[in-house]
Order: C-alpha cells, then sequence, then structure tokens
C-alpha cells in the first residue's frame, strides 16, 4: 500500500518538476542571451499550475519572459508580461524582489520612448543580429533582419537627403529675395517631392567595397548621424561582411 501511494505521489509530482526545470532551463537561456529559443520555452510554461500557485515562480517567469520579449522588440507582449509583475507585486503576503521591481519599470519606460524607424531601434536590431550571428544562428528570420535594417537605413538616408533638397531651396529662395527667411516659415516648392526609390543591393557585401567607397560612406555616415551610431553601423557592416 505504501509504495502504491509513493509512486502515485511521484507521479503527480513528475509534471510540476519537469515544469520547474523548463523554467530553470529556459532562465538560464536568458543570462546567456539566448533570447529567441528562451521566448519560445517560456511561452509553453504559460498554462502550468505554478503561476497561480508560485508566486515565487510566476514572478520569476514574467521578468524573464519580459526581458526576452524587451530583447526581440515585442511592445506590446513585452507590456502584457509587465502587467503581470505588477499585479504580483501587489499582492499583500508577496514581496516582489527588488531587482524584478526596478528593472520592471526601466523597462516600461524604454519601450515607452523607443520609436520605430528611430536610429536607436536601429542600433539595437543591429546588435539583435549580430547577437545571433555570434550565436550561430543565420537562419531566414535573420536574413529578413538584415534586409529590415538595411531598408530602414536607406529610408532614413533618403529622409536627410529630402530635408536637404528642401533646405537648399530655402537657402536659394532666400538669396534671391535678398530677404533671411524666417524660421517659422515653410519653404514652398513646386516639385512633385518624389524621391527615386533605391533598390537594395545586397550583392555588395560590405567587405568587398573599395577602400575609395568604403570611406565615403564612412563620411556621409559621419555627417548625418552622431559618432556612436556612425560606429555601430561601421561595425555592424564589417560583421555582416565576415
Amino acid at each position: 500500500m505504501r509504495s502504491i501511494l509513493f509512486f502515485l505521489t511521484l507521479s503527480l509530482s513528475l509534471p510540476l518538476f519537469a515544469a520547474e526545470t523548463d523554467l530553470t532551463s529556459a532562465i538560464e537561456s536568458v543570462r546567456t542571451g539566448h533570447f529567441e529559443p528562451a521566448l519560445e520555452s517560456l511561452t509553453k510554461l504559460e498554462s502550468e499550475s505554478f503561476l497561480t500557485e508560485n508566486p515565487t515562480q510566476a514572478a520569476e517567469y514574467w521578468f524573464y519572459r519580459a526581458v526576452c520579449e524587451h530583447q526581440l522588440f515585442q511592445k506590446e507582449a513585452c507590456a502584457k508580461s509587465l502587467d503581470q509583475l505588477d499585479a504580483l507585486a501587489e499582492k499583500p503576503d508577496f514581496e516582489l524582489p527588488a531587482r524584478f521591481s526596478a528593472l520592471s519599470r526601466l523597462m516600461r519606460k524604454d519601450l515607452e520612448t523607443l520609436k520605430d524607424e528611430s536610429l536607436e531601434m536601429i542600433s539595437r536590431r543591429m546588435k539583435g543580429v549580430e547577437r545571433q550571428l555570434g550565436h550561430g544562428n543565420g537562419d531566414e528570420k535573420v536574413q529578413k533582419s538584415e534586409e529590415e535594417i538595411v531598408e530602414m537605413l536607406d529610408n532614413m538616408i533618403e529622409e536627410l537627403e529630402e530635408q536637404a533638397k528642401k533646405m537648399q531651396k530655402r537657402m536659394q529662395s532666400s538669396l534671391k529675395s535678398g530677404k533671411p527667411m524666417g524660421d517659422a516659415k515653410i519653404a514652398g516648392g513646386k516639385g512633385p517631392g518624389n524621391v527615386t526609390r533605391r533598390d537594395l543591393d545586397f550583392s555588395k557585401a560590405w567587405g568587398s567595397l573599395p577602400e575609395k567607397e568604403r570611406e565615403e560612406v564612412l563620411q556621409q555616415l559621419g555627417r548625418d548621424f552622431p559618432p556612436h551610431y556612425r560606429d555601430a553601423i561601421e561595425q555592424y557592416f564589417k560583421r555582416m561582411a565576415e
């Protein structure tokens, strides 16, 4: 009878033990920067009982899931995970670890200020691709991210060129009229405002560019972007060439 009870208890505890093991493994993946597989594992654990029965493990789950989603720029999903973490913090019989509380506030604030088409987003996505390549992952998702990054840079450069054209027109108009243009005045223009769309050419790797062309690109980046973004872009394309 005792042996039957023992094996019955053991069989009931095995699923919980497996879930706890999977959670520990996923957390370790997060700590080593393997956010994609970690998030996949954590998503599979969403229906496990420990999320409602064990606040400590639930806090670990939602915190590390939020970290993955934050690092992978999944804004809405990250916000929902942080909401779950905040709900745990409101439990009267549970105290959320201080580091979880502090970092969750920082992640939420960061998500509120991060713009999709900003230089900061481009820089972070570059680092994400470099991280995955460093882990030996160059699958279709990574390649698609590379193409999207180049397209975002291409669009940003086109916008800068368009702004430069408008500024040049304002200066020419001001010189012809003999009067400086007011700061609040919007420059006019009869042109259609169309910009020729550049074809993205991935056949030329950064490392294969002639030294003269490469230096011209870097000089353009130095004029149009802050120095730390210039360095990030340069390092990114060097890594792509490798």
